[in-house]
C-alpha cells in the first residue's frame, strides 16, 4: 500500500522558496533592463542625437521593462522618452506596439499623446508617465508628429539637465548599511525620486574603478 504524505510544507520553507523565486525574477528583470538600456542608448547615438524627444521601438524589448528604461533615458538625455515594444498579439493576432513613456518637467506627456492621437489606437496617463498602443506601421509618422510637438514646446531646444541633490554628506557616512536602508525606499518613481547625495572636497587618486558589492553583503 502506498501512503501519500499530503501534509503542507512548513511555512518557513515555503517563504524561502517564494523568496528565491522572486530574487530570480528580479535578476532576470535587471538583465533585461541593462540590455535594453544599452540598445536604446545605441539607437539614440546612431539616429536621434539632436531629436527634441525620443521615440524608440524594437521587437526585442520586454513590455514589462520599457517604462523603467524610459525613466533611465530621461535621466541621461533630459528629453521626453517613449519606448515601444512590438510584439505579436495572442491567438494569431497582428503585431502591435505597446508603448510606455516618461517625461521631463514642463512637458505634459498625456497632452502630447492626445495631440498625436490620430496615430494611436489608445493612450492614457498623466503629465509624467503614460502608456499607449500603436500599429507598427504608424510608428514612423507618430515619431515625426511627437517630435514636432516637442520642438514647439521647447523652441530653444530641450531643457538643460538639472541635478537636484538631497543632501551633502561626508564620504565616510555612505556606508553599506546606509545604502541598504536607502534601497528599502524603492520602488522609485515620479513622487518618490531616487535620493542623490554630494560628498565634496574629494580628490581622485589613481585610476578610478567601479565597486560592486559582493552577493549577500
Amino acid at each position: 500500500m502506498v501512503v501519500w504524505n499530503c501534509s503542507p510544507r512548513p511555512l518557513p520553507q515555503r517563504a524561502a522558496e517564494h523568496a528565491l523565486f522572486l530574487e530570480d525574477q528580479n535578476k532576470k528583470r535587471q538583465s533585461f533592463e541593462r540590455e535594453m538600456t544599452s540598445q536604446a542608448r545605441a539607437m539614440v547615438d546612431r539616429d536621434f542625437k539632436t531629436a527634441p524627444a525620443l521615440v524608440l521601438a524594437s521587437a526585442d524589448w520586454h513590455g514589462g521593462v520599457i517604462g523603467i528604461v524610459a525613466g533611465r533615458l530621461v535621466e541621461q538625455f533630459a528629453r521626453p522618452v517613449l519606448m515601444i515594444s512590438v510584439r505579436q498579439e495572442p491567438e494569431g493576432g497582428l503585431p502591435m506596439g505597446h508603448g510606455s513613456g516618461r517625461s521631463v518637467p514642463g512637458f505634459a506627456l498625456h497632452e502630447a499623446l492626445q495631440a498625436c492621437s490620430d496615430c494611436l489606437i489608445s493612450h492614457g496617463g498623466h503629465r509624467a508617465a503614460a502608456g499607449f498602443k500603436i500599429r507598427p506601421d504608424a510608428i514612423d509618422i507618430f515619431r515625426e508628429k511627437f517630435c514636432d510637438y516637442a520642438a514647439r514646446q521647447f523652441p530653444d531646444g530641450p531643457p538643460t539637465p538639472r541635478l537636484t541633490l538631497d543632501a551633502e554628506v561626508p564620504l565616510s557616512s555612505l556606508t553599506g548599511g546606509l545604502i541598504k536602508d536607502i534601497d528599502r525606499l524603492e520602488p522609485y518613481g515620479a513622487e518618490n525620486h531616487r535620493p542623490l547625495f554630494l560628498a565634496g572636497g574629494l580628490e581622485i587618486v589613481g585610476q578610478p574603478r567601479a565597486w560592486v558589492a559582493a552577493s549577500g553583503t
